[in-house]
């Protein structure tokens, strides 16, 4: 009866030690740091791939009320400051283009008038214009030239 209470040498060794438990635990904690890492690095890229889709559909929204606006209208004749729009800054951009030579002359006034506009619109993060987060432009032309 005393054989069957005791131990044999192939039960003493079936467990872990304490040193192996250990660096188990080191490897597994080394590891979860760098997974932390990696989810923290998706978190702040999803931010900021949200920021810049919020702001590139800002642009497009200004870009579709100025194409409703006559070539003359006060917003298309000129650029604006950096101008806050929510939680961003937007700047439209106007330059008078006259593409190939083309140009209209008015037959009452007798004065060149512009055949199209290029309208540019930046939509940035801060009011110093630092950090440009989209920019999207379109060509307006003249009603006679539509």
């Amino acid at each position: 009866m005393s054989n069957s209470f005791q131990r044999s040498n192939k039960d003493k060794n079936g467990g872990f030690t304490l040193i192996e438990v250990i660096i188990a635990l080191l490897l597994f904690s080394v590891s979860m740091m760098g997974l932390g890492a990696l989810q923290l690095k998706s978190m702040k890229s999803v931010t900021k791939a949200s920021t810049i889709t919020e702001a590139t559909a800002l642009a497009h929204s200004q870009i579709e009320l100025l194409k409703g606006l006559s070539i003359d209208h006060a917003n298309v004749t000129g650029n604006s400051v950096i101008t806050p729009n929510g939680s961003f800054w937007t700047q439209r951009i106007v330059t008078n283009d006259s593409p190939l030579g083309t140009r209209i002359v008015d037959t009452a006034t007798g004065v060149a008038i512009t055949v199209c506009k290029t309208i540019e619109i930046k939509v940035f993060e801060d009011s110093a214009g630092s950090k440009l987060l989209a920019s999207t432009s379109f060509i307006k032309s003249h009603a006679a030239v539509e």
